[in-house]
């Protein structure tokens, strides 16, 4: 994934799976700077503190970074016992970018910037839970609690923030 800093459009943050995660700095600068190792994967610009970074590696592990990319610090979800993707999917509300979610086979919602995080309900209206790993996370910018996931060949979609959901396809 690449996220672009909203208040400096030069300057962008990207997942690289096997080339780890990149930040391009800004105006003249051809150059991705290195930022953290491992399979890159969903990268987030907080768009009013453009110095909060997050990046993604394999196994739902999630990184936050307070310096515009010096320091990294894991800031993942206690997964337990879940199944974790590869490719670990991030996403950041742009209205309230402390709060983002993530993905195991359940899905993580943190509203604190990444200190704690919250597993989501796994009640499936006319259907069943699976284990199955969360592959993609999104939420409508007009309706927050509307929430689409997905997970293993399903769609699924919540219209109450996560609590319960319906497969759509």
């Amino acid at each position: 994934g690449l996220d672009i800093d909203p208040t400096r459009t030069d300057r962008m943050l990207g997942g690289t799976q096997d080339n780890k995660t990149n930040l391009r700095l800004g105006p003249g600068d051809d150059d991705w700077e290195w930022v953290l190792d491992g399979d890159g994967f969903d990268a987030a610009i907080n768009p009013l503190l453009p110095d909060l970074l997050y990046g993604t590696i394999y196994g739902t592990l999630v990184f936050r970074s307070f310096d515009g990319g010096i320091d990294w610090h894991k800031v993942s979800p206690t997964t337990g016992g879940d199944r974790r993707p590869f490719l670990t999917p991030l996403t950041m509300r742009r209205d309230l970018p402390w709060v983002l979610l993530t993905g195991s086979s359940r899905v993580w919602r943190t509203t604190d910037a990444g200190d704690t995080w919250t597993a989501l309900g796994t009640e499936v209206i006319g259907g069943e839970w699976s284990q199955d790993v969360v592959r993609s996370v999104a939420v409508t910018p007009v309706d927050h609690d509307r929430i689409v996931i997905a997970k293993g060949s399903g769609i699924f979609a919540s219209s109450d923030g996560g609590r319960r959901w319906t497969e759509t396809v």
